[in-house]
């Protein structure tokens, strides 16, 4: 008997102990998988960036790491070279939770003891599960500082980060309660949502919805107040069938600028049926397009350089990659989808649907054709339009009210009690606007 409670009682040792140092095998290993599919993604997607644990000492009971985040070119950015994290991580019995501190970066305590009187109101913790996953939580307390002779009151906040080691999945929240500058700005209730899958170094599945309760500026116009603001983005993605879809959608309560209201607005804007491989190729020029831009910062601030000059031949050669890019998206089938636009103002409201849709495959140059011909955009192009608005709010309805071309019967618009009214469809290969056909071959050559 003796024997059986000395052997349970030496099991029950060693599996106090030895979980504990399995766990921070396991956060090792995770936190190496990490970096190593973080950096991979950077070089892939020319992002800047580099991570690279410094000190990684491991116990029984606890790790303590340093590693540091490389900025590369982005200083020229953010001022900073870089960022170095020193993280104490203890291992429990269930994953492993580590606090991060950032007090051997200079900048950073030179900022809480100059600006805080040495309070650090950032708080940092991450855990690390037995399955791989990774949660990073950011709180911020409030505090007050100085900013140019105005005190700056910063309300406090979180975020939240969850993915996984090989960062498949990603999902991130954020709220604060925002900052008051007195009469120079303020901003309130500031949220963020995402959730995000990877679909290739570019291409992310998923949201992300932003909201904002109230923001308020001092432009020279005058008062500029914004309340409940909102924005959405999402991207859907079908690799087997090279198809995108992507849409953007704003709303607001209230907008009051200048002494004048908008009570309420909104509006979404969706492109169908793109070529998934063309989009990726468009955000790759992109990236690599503002890379280059950032790369160049120096050079550009550097007065014994001709900045113009530097400036005018590298956007050149990167708009023409942006615009190789953006060729590919044109195939067939891409439709551009400007939807539910409404705006509240004091004189009535404005509102307006366009979807566009593109017949065939085409190339920029096969466009050309159409400005002394405008009836081939009918072979490529269908096109279905409503609008309308006040017509108060136009200094000259005669602008709008008159044909732009032989072939039409009335303007882009028609004046209907009060309103300016504008629809129009393609309708077997022709173009009706406000219920008449247009003859596009009248008058051309």
């Amino acid at each position: 008997m003796k024997k059986l409670l000395a052997v349970i009682t030496v099991i029950v040792l060693l599996g106090i102990i030895a979980v504990p140092y399995i766990n921070g095998l396991i956060m090792e290993k995770t936190l190496k998988d990490f970096f190593a599919e973080a950096n991979s993604l950077s070089s892939q997607t020319g992002s800047n960036y580099t991570l690279e644990i410094l000190n990684y000492h491991r116990s029984i009971f606890s790790s303590d790491i340093d590693w540091r985040l490389d900025l590369s070119s982005l200083k020229n950015v953010y001022g900073i070279d870089e960022i170095i994290f020193s993280d104490h991580a203890r291992h429990g019995y269930t994953g492993v939770v580590s606090t991060t501190r950032l007090d051997k970066n200079p900048w950073f305590t030179s900022f809480i003891e100059e600006k805080l009187g040495g309070e650090n109101p950032f708080n940092i913790q991450t855990a690390y599960s037995f399955f791989g996953d990774i949660t990073s939580r950011v709180d911020m307390a409030a505090f007050t500082t100085m900013a140019e002779q105005q005190e700056i009151s910063v309300g406090e906040g979180q975020f939240i980060i969850e993915t996984d080691d090989h960062l498949q999945d990603f999902s991130a929240s954020a709220s604060w309660l925002g900052l008051d500058a007195g009469e120079q700005a303020s901003v309130a209730d500031v949220s963020m949502e995402t959730e995000m899958s990877q679909v290739s170094s570019f291409l992310w599945d998923g949201s992300i919805a932003f909201s904002v309760g109230t923001l308020r500026a001092a432009p020279p116009q005058g008062q500029l107040v914004v309340n409940n603001g909102r924005l959405t983005y999402s991207l859907e993605t079908d690799m087997a069938d090279d198809l995108a879809d992507t849409e953007a959608a704003f709303s607001v309560d209230s907008i009051v600028s200048a002494g004048k209201t908008i009570d309420g607005a909104r509006g979404a804007l969706a492109v169908h049926n793109m070529s998934a491989s063309g989009y990726e190729n468009l955000l790759r020029s992109y990236t690599r397009m503002t890379a280059e831009i950032v790369d160049n910062i120096q050079t550009l601030e550097d007065p014994s350089a001709d900045a113009g000059t530097v400036l005018q031949e590298k956007m050149g050669e990167l708009t023409f990659q942006l615009i190789a890019a953006l060729e590919k998206l044109l195939r067939k089938d891409l439709e551009i989808h400007l939807s539910d636009i409404l705006v509240r103002t004091e004189e009535g409201d404005i509102s307006g649907d366009i979807r566009l849709h593109l017949l065939k495959d085409m190339t920029l140059m096969q466009f050309a054709p159409i400005v002394g011909q405008p009836a081939l955009a009918l072979d490529i192009f269908s096109l279905e339009s409503s609008a309308r608005l006040p017509e108060v709010l136009v200094d000259d309805p005669s602008l709008l009210l008159t044909p732009l071309h032989p072939g039409m019967k009335t303007g882009l618009f028609i004046s209907e009690n009060g309103s300016l009214t504008h629809s129009a469809e393609t309708r077997e290969k022709e173009l009706y606007l406000n219920g008449h056909q247009v003859e596009l071959g009248a008058g051309t050559r």
